[in-house]
């Protein structure tokens, strides 16, 4: 295993970026206080992001698919 498999859905989708589960004390590294309301670290979905979830996730169910499991699939195999 390299690691980083096992935060992948499959064995072969290991993560690009690695999962860092260390402090890290650097100059560029984020901090509590850099951030003063959720507003500094949040994104607001426009209504066609949201539809774009929407039709997935009926994709999913409509395929008898529970999400978790959808998670754990190619995009396309549940959306054909």
């Amino acid at each position: 295993m390299d690691g980083l498999s096992q935060f992948a859905p499959r064995p072969d989708q290991a993560p690009k970026t690695p999962v860092v589960r260390h402090h890290i004390d650097h100059p560029s590294a984020w901090k509590v206080p850099d951030f003063r309301s959720p507003d500094d670290y949040s994104i607001t979905l426009t209504p066609a992001q949201l539809a774009d979830i929407a039709d997935c996730v009926k994709a999913v169910r409509a395929a008898g698919l529970t999400l978790p499991t959808a998670i754990m699939m190619r995009a396309d195999d549940v959306i054909e």
